[in-house]
């Protein structure tokens, strides 16, 4: 987008996914979603592991609902307008 003289955000805003510890070094730092990778990981394999030993039946609707954050950082946020600390 820089090298097509497009200005983040001022002209478009970027959101990852991940809070890769990239999105801290790319100028400018790029807003995204942290969520619990780890947390999910660990409910899906017990969930597949219930289901393998025939406690649970995996065709059944289950909502599960873990938190996620939005970081906000500099490539959704134009310092002339906000100032966001991040």
């Amino acid at each position: 987008m820089k090298k097509q003289g497009i200005d983040i955000p001022t002209d478009m805003a970027v959101v990852g996914f991940n809070d890769d510890p990239v999105s801290r070094i790319v100028e400018p730092n790029l807003t995204t979603i942290r969520y619990p990778g780890y947390q999910m990981g660990e409910l899906a394999a017990r969930t597949l592991i219930n289901h393998l030993n025939g406690d649970s039946d995996i065709l059944l609707t289950q909502h599960i609902l873990l938190r996620s954050d939005l970081v906000i950082r500099g490539s959704t946020v134009d310092g002339r307008r906000l100032t966001v600390d991040g």
